[in-house]
């Protein structure tokens, strides 16, 4: 029904869908922006210097705050754990 209905109006039903290279091609693009968004997003962990902030132990919960921007992350006064989030 929908292809008679471009025909009758002289259009190809073509020029409105998107055909299957296409949304491969876009879910391509969706999934490389993804994965470039996740490598930028790395979590902090003790040692560096992500700057000013309020961090949270991904072991146990606890909150570090860091007041200035030279401060390096201390492991969790709680567990020791590394890793923040």
């Amino acid at each position: 029904m929908l292809n008679y209905f471009f025909q009758h109006k002289g259009l190809s039903s073509y020029t409105f869908r998107p055909t299957f290279y296409d949304i491969r091609k876009e879910q391509r693009c969706l999934m490389y922006n993804f994965v470039s968004r996740l490598e930028v997003t790395k979590m902090p962990s003790t040692g560096q210097k992500p700057g000013k902030g309020t961090y949270t132990c991904t072991s146990c919960g606890q909150s570090v705050t860091l007041d200035d921007h030279t401060d390096t992350l201390p492991p969790c006064p709680k567990c020791n754990g590394t890793e923040y989030r």
